[in-house]
């Protein structure tokens, strides 16, 4: 009589488990990469981020320092001119102020940011000073950090 042999086909299975495995690792390499890219992007974010507030700080101490200063010219001087010739004497605080006429300008530069602080004085009503711009730029040229190479 006829006997059937029972054959499994273990090439087919074989086939599937390989080619199941190798996606899984495909996953994980590309998790890992990606997890990685996450990771120093968030470390130069935090180091972008401290410093900002680091040159704000330094920029908010400066106009503090301004601000009692002209409180100072106000209450010792006579007239609203004397007051204004008196703005000059502003550049004690930082000698790389530029000041003309009402505007007074300075510059703080720290690492690769830079805060420029625009303010025009006022004769003392409402305030000693308008705060015209308040702006933090990069300081040097943008470098790209790797290239692409397409062939």
């Amino acid at each position: 009589m006829n006997q059937r042999k029972l054959t499994m086909n273990i090439g087919m299975i074989s086939f599937m488990v390989v080619f199941i495995i190798l996606c899984l690792v495909t996953f994980s390499i590309l998790s890992l990469v990606s997890a990685n890219s996450n990771l120093m992007m968030t470390q130069k974010r935090l180091t972008h981020t401290s410093d900002y507030y680091a040159l704000s700080s330094q920029g908010e101490q400066q106009l503090a320092q301004i601000e009692a200063r002209l409180y100072d010219l106000y209450f010792s001087s006579s007239s609203k001119q004397d007051y204004l010739a008196q703005l000059k004497t502003l550049q004690d605080i930082d000698p790389n102020m530029i000041i003309e006429d009402q505007t007074i300008q300075f510059e703080i530069t720290q690492d690769d940011l830079k805060l420029t602080v625009e303010l025009e004085a006022a004769y003392p009503g409402h305030a000693l000073y308008t705060l015209k711009s308040w702006k933090v730029v990069p300081s040097a040229t943008w470098q790209p950090e790797q290239g692409i190479d397409i062939l």
